[in-house]
């Protein structure tokens, strides 16, 4: 049965800001940042991959966001 511990998530470079210190929304909702919005986009790519090859997610040990993370290895 195969395992897998960890996936981190390296996703945009940029937060979008301007040139006021705020940054940039999405059009459909402009209480949602456009770096949030693109990283969420590309978790759920992810999330759909490991569903359509049957992955088992355990709901108690899943961290959808976390503010910061020590990545080694």
């Amino acid at each position: 049965l195969p395992f897998i511990d960890d996936i981190a998530v390296n996703s945009v470079e940029t937060r979008y800001e301007l040139d006021d210190g705020t940054y940039e929304t999405i059009a459909e909702n402009q209480g949602i940042r456009r770096f949030i919005w693109e990283h969420l986009t590309i978790i759920n790519r992810i999330l759909q991959r490991l569903r359509n090859v049957g992955v088992t997610v355990s709901a108690t040990k899943f961290v959808l966001a976390a503010p910061s993370a020590v990545i080694v290895g």
